[in-house]
C-alpha cells in the first residue's frame, strides 16, 4: 500500500503539470459488471496457472465470493457483506472438495482475494498523504474490521461443511 502511495504522489505531482480537463462520472451498467467480473477470473485462472479441466472452479469461487459479498453489502452493510461472501465462498470450497474431489484452494484462493479491502486500504494511505488524516484513519479502520469479518467468514465455513479431507 506505501508503494501504491508512493505512486500516486507521484502521479499527482506529474497530473498537476497537466491542462485541466473535466470528466463526468460513468457507473457501469450490469453488463460491463459482469464482463468484468469473468474477465477478472480468467486472470485468476492465468494468475494461479490453473489447470483448463479447474478453471470453471476458480470462475465459481469468484462469482460466489463476489455476489455474496455485494447481497451481503445491500442488506447489512460492507463488513457484514464481506463476511458473508467469506462465509458463501468457504461453503463452496468445501463443496467443491467434498463432490468434486478437487483441492478447496481452487475456488477458495480466489474468491477470498475478490473479497480483500485493497481499494479501501489505498484510499487511508492517499488520505494520509493528502494530510486527510480523519478520512484516512476512518478508511484503515474499515478495511481492518473488513479483514476481520472475511477471517470470521473463512472460519465459520468449515464449522458448517466440514471438508471431507483437512485443508
Amino acid at each position: 500500500l506505501l508503494a501504491l502511495g508512493f505512486g500516486v504522489a507521484l502521479g499527482s505531482q506529474a497530473g498537476a503539470l497537466m491542462p485541466a480537463t473535466d470528466l463526468a462520472p460513468i457507473t457501469p451498467g450490469l453488463g460491463v459488471e459482469a464482463l468484468a467480473l469473468l474477465a477478472s477470473a480468467g486472470a485468476f485462472v492465468v494468475l494461479f496457472q490453473a489447470r483448463l479441466r479447474d478453471a470453471h472452479l476458480v470462475v465459481a469461487g469468484v462469482v460466489v465470493a463476489y455476489v455474496g459479498a455485494r447481497m451481503g453489502a445491500a442488506l447489512m452493510g460492507p463488513e457484514l457483506g464481506a463476511f458473508l461472501g467469506a462465509l458463501l465462498v468457504g461453503l463452496a470450497s468445501s463443496a467443491v472438495a467434498r463432490l468434486a474431489d478437487r483441492p478447496a484452494q481452487l475456488a477458495l484462493v480466489p474468491g477470498v482475494l475478490m473479497l480483500v479491502p485493497g481499494s479501501l486500504g489505498f484510499s487511508s494511505v492517499r488520505g494520509m498523504l493528502r494530510a486527510e488524516t480523519v478520512q484516512a484513519v476512518d478508511a484503515a479502520f474499515h478495511t481492518g474490521i473488513i479483514a476481520i469479518a472475511i477471517v470470521v467468514g473463512l472460519l465459520a465455513a468449515p464449522a458448517l461443511l466440514p471438508p471431507r479431507r483437512a485443508l
